[in-house]
This record gives C-alpha cells, structure tokens and sequence, in this order.
C-alpha cells in the first residue's frame, strides 16, 4: 500500500468515526474528531448559521443544529478520501417536518480540520 493510500484510508477512518459518533449522538466522541482550532462555517441562510470556533464553539453548534435536524436519522450515503481531503454525503431528517435534505461536508477543508 502506497503513502497517499495509507493516509487516504486514515482520512476515511477518521470522517466515518465523525459521522458514527454523530449518529449515536455521542457528542464528546464527535470533539475528539476535531482539531483544537476547528473552525467551522455555517451557511448564513440556515438558522443557526455563523462561524463557530475551537471546540467550545462546535459545543455551541451542536445544541442550535440538533433544533432544525434529527441526528439519528442522518444517513451517510458516501465518503469519498483522497489523500487528506474527504467529503461525506448525507441525508438529514429535518426535525418535525418529515422531509429531508442532501448535504455534502467538507469534513477535510481548510475551515473544518480533524484530527488524523
């Protein structure tokens, strides 16, 4: 297995504990995801939209996102690595409307850094 394999598949590991950890809702294990100064950029338009910083701002997240979408029943549909940039594909339940959204996550970008 080359370099660029072996980090591929570390990367993919790390992206899929994320999402295990979300879907269990085991927010201290989704923190130990992330890197110290994780930044993380909400689109503005959503209802908790904004720039969360640190650990302590994904805390903040966590609770505002959890209002509009159902954690548990997020689906992973993909995960997609290449070296160390990853992006997940999801399928998200929005809370009390039986409808859901598409969403793909940059989990690997240079707003959002996890820990390998």
């Amino acid at each position: 297995m080359s370099n660029r394999d072996s980090t591929t598949e570390a990367t993919r590991a790390v992206v899929q504990r994320f999402y295990d950890c979300i879907l269990a809702a085991d927010f201290e294990g989704v923190l130990s995801c992330f890197h110290e100064d994780i930044e993380i950029h909400e689109p503005e338009c959503l209802p908790y939209g904004g720039i969360y910083k640190g650990k302590e701002g994904a805390l903040k997240l966590f609770p505002e996102a959890t209002k509009f979408l159902d954690v548990k029943a997020f689906k992973v549909e993909a995960i997609i690595a290449d070296g160390n940039r990853a992006v997940g594909m999801l399928a998200a339940a929005v809370v009390g409307s039986g409808q859901s959204v598409k969403v793909a996550r940059n989990p690997s970008s240079v707003t959002e850094r996890y820990t390998e």
